[in-house]
């Protein structure tokens, strides 16, 4: 594979996906999406997940999107964050595989890379007459009863702190959960966050850590999103704090007591990791503020830690009926 062209002028049924991209390429990526007229999923990682110009192609469903006869994926950015990218290792040789990043690393054992400057996607653009699928509209509707449903669940918990963060904030999300629910959850009003994550090979070692190097006093605000493990990996990380100019910062511990996501994926209750630790005095150790979650609607200077602790009974519950939402509806 050695042009986009070629790429599309072999698949019908392109399903493209957009992880992380640098600053400047945002335009012409919008560019490229709006003319190519295919269905995309947006990363939060991408800064675009809120474009407005791409919410009429835009996927936020994934589930059972081999249903649709994909016949070709087109990558755009950094290696995706969502576990499709995965899924797609054992894929080979049943549809087409293309990535078109600033970085050289497919993060798969098969597929084509494009290593180049964003700017080049319009050079080759090619354009769908039709696009060839589109989102139910009762699938978003029927999330947000959800999130109203079950209002103290983890993922109705993730839009209430998203809702919460100002204009061109940077946001870091850390680990796995705290990623899959923003791109859930997450309003969709187009705030312009500055929004990174790690998660993955690269583990819940050092996280806070790695925000506080990135926070800035330039930025309106800087917001952690982190799970409760992820943080208990980095207790020490505030020592920094005493050293950096004063900023905006909010760190917050989504602490469901454990690894729940593993709660999906096992029985074994061992593989959990609970437990029946809090926040607060890691907050006073360090003189950092501290609030449980009805903080997030309190305006604050400097420094502040905020437990947001979601019911585990809610949260089971959201996903059991979110699981079924494909059944309801035609996707």
């Amino acid at each position: 594979m050695k042009s986009i062209a070629g790429f599309f002028t072999q698949v019908k049924r392109p399903l493209i996906i957009v992880s992380t991209i640098p600053h400047s390429a945002k335009e012409p990526v919008v560019d490229f999406l709006t003319t190519l007229n295919a269905p995309v999923y947006l990363e939060g990682v991408s800064g675009l997940r809120e474009h407005p110009l791409l919410q009429c192609m835009r996927i936020t469903h994934l589930k059972n999107i081999w249903d649709l006869s994909v016949d070709g994926i087109f990558r755009i950015g950094g290696v995706p964050t969502h576990r499709i990218w995965r899924d797609l290792e054992k894929k080979e040789g049943e549809l087409a595989l293309c990535s078109f990043s600033h970085l050289p690393w497919p993060g798969l054992s098969w597929g084509a890379v494009i290593q180049d400057d964003y700017e080049k996607l319009f050079e080759e653009s090619v354009h769908y007459p039709e696009l060839w699928y589109r989102e139910p509209p009762e699938l978003k509707e029927m999330t947000i009863e959800l999130f109203e449903r079950f209002p103290k669940s983890e993922p109705a918990l993730m839009r209430r702190i998203s809702s919460s963060i100002p204009d061109m904030s940077l946001v870091y999300l850390g680990n796995s959960m705290p990623i899959r629910e923003w791109d859930l959850a997450a309003v969709d009003e187009n705030k312009d966050l500055d929004i990174y994550a790690s998660r993955g090979m690269n583990g819940i070692d050092g996280q806070l850590s790695t925000f506080l190097g990135m926070a800035h006093p330039s930025n309106p605000s800087n917001w952690c999103i982190l799970g409760d493990l992820t943080a208990l990996y980095d207790l020490a990380a505030p020592w920094i704090l005493q050293q950096v100019e004063p900023m905006q910062i909010s760190i917050v511990v989504i602490n469901n007591g454990g690894g729940m996501i593993f709660s999906r994926m096992s029985d074994r209750t061992c593989l959990q990791n609970n437990h029946g630790i809090g926040f607060e005095h890691f907050a006073k150790m360090w003189n950092i503020d501290y609030y449980r979650d009805e903080g997030l609607e309190l305006n604050h200077d400097g420094v502040r830690l905020i437990e947001a602790v979601p019911c585990n009974r809610q949260t089971a519950d959201f996903w059991e009926h979110y699981s079924r939402i494909d059944q309801l509806i035609k996707i």
